[in-house]
């Protein structure tokens, strides 16, 4: 080897670990990044899920005591936030600027929203509008038909959970 070629890898030789150092901070900044953006989204769907338990009660509520029309436009905003909590999963799985650009698969972060119209359709189509009917009595069948439809958009959420663990 020639001098100059000896001096060249020598140069190398010292620069290389200080390369080494930052390309490593690099990939582990965005493995953390990833990973907090797991996180959130995880945290973000257990607080969906807490909205649709919140709103089984407020439902429950609703239709076995006294009701006022603000118990009915309180249901309906509740709706609202937990429709909009569902459609902003499948956009949080994704990432404009992390590799890999997907926190978690956004296929599997897609809740049907059929399953959240069946639950309006149990809350809201009967003992909903007439603020003068008497409360619904325990054991109800529509109580049932809320409780159930309740449970399975609970269902349909949690698989978007377990799509979001690590």
């Amino acid at each position: 080897m020639t001098p100059a070629a000896v001096s060249s890898l020598d140069t190398f030789l010292k620069v290389l670990p200080s390369l080494l150092v930052v390309g490593g901070w690099v990939v582990i900044y965005r493995l953390q990044a990833v990973q907090s953006r797991r996180k959130m989204l995880r945290e973000y769907i257990e607080e969906t899920r807490e909205a649709i338990a919140d709103l089984l009660e407020t439902a429950l509520r609703f239709h076995t005591d006294t009701r006022t029309v603000t118990d009915g436009m309180l249901l309906l905003g509740k709706f609202t936030d937990i429709e909009r909590r569902l459609c902003m999963l499948p956009r949080m799985a994704q990432s404009r600027w992390a590799y890999p650009k997907t926190i978690a698969d956004p296929s599997m972060m897609v809740v049907d929203l059929m399953f959240l119209v069946r639950l309006r359709q149990a809350i809201t189509l009967d003992h909903f509008d007439d603020p003068l009917e008497a409360p619904l009595a325990f054991g109800a069948p529509q109580l049932g038909k809320i409780a159930s439809a309740s449970s399975r958009l609970t269902l349909e959420v949690d698989q978007c959970h377990l799509a979001a663990m690590d």
